[in-house]
């Protein structure tokens, strides 16, 4: 009888503190539950958005490529294309002519700038160093020039290198080193007593002879180079 007596008191205090124990047992880790940042994952970078610092570099790259590029090659001035039509003039030009030049040499320039020793007086000629009829109309250089600098002749919206001379033979020529040029006749040459060579491109006399008659310089530069166009360069 005894032993059923205490066999039901075990029972009884096992069932009483049974639910402590459990509760205990099934509570949450807190230390594992933590708000660490050191696991969270990074955020994701977007592969077509460079950084900041990436844009800087990029920048600066560009702007140091063109400032060695604008050091390497000046602009041609004013001044300085004034001297090159000075060094070509002749008194027989009249100031349509003279434009026309201007346009020639500054599209030559651009072309091929490193042919042109602007320190050379047979190729520029300042006013400080011109006499007689040049040194008399560089006022008249100065107001042609000044009225298509920087105008260029083109084809396709390109600069190319257009030769010239005094006058022909009465007409020009092409050839594979300058395919872009078209033969045209020249009959107000045919006079100048010129020899039987290939002449090419442009003949002063023959926009000298076309703007004294009333053309203007674009006509008469068209009627030798009728694939170009004048443009701003």
């Amino acid at each position: 009888m005894r032993t059923k007596v205490i066999f039901i008191i075990i029972f009884l205090l096992t069932m009483a503190f049974l639910p402590i124990i459990i509760s205990k047992c099934s509570s949450p880790q807190t230390a594992v539950t933590s708000n660490s940042t050191a696991d969270k994952a990074a955020e994701p970078v977007t592969a077509n958005e460079p950084s900041k610092n990436e844009t800087i570099v990029e920048t600066t790259t560009e702007s140091v490529a063109k400032e060695n590029s604008e050091s390497e090659k000046s602009p041609l001035t004013e001044s300085d294309l004034c001297g090159m039509v000075a060094a070509k003039y002749n008194e027989n030009y009249c100031e349509e002519t003279l434009k026309a030049l201007t346009i020639i040499l500054y599209t030559n320039y651009i072309v091929s700038p490193d042919s042109y020793d602007l320190s050379d007086i047979d190729i520029c000629l300042p006013e400080s160093k011109a006499e007689n009829s040049v040194k008399e109309n560089y006022n008249k250089i100065k107001s042609a020039v000044s009225s298509v600098y920087k105008k260029a002749l083109c084809a396709d919206g390109k600069a190319f290198y257009i030769p010239f001379c005094d006058f022909t033979n009465g007409k020009t020529s092409t050839n594979s080193e300058y395919p872009y040029l078209t033969a045209v006749a020249s009959p107000w040459d045919s006079y100048a007593n010129a020899d039987d060579g290939e002449y090419y491109g442009v003949s002063l006399n023959g926009i000298n002879y076309l703007c004294n008659d009333g053309y203007s310089y674009e006509e008469a530069l068209q009627w030798y180079l009728p694939n170009f166009k004048i443009q701003i360069l």
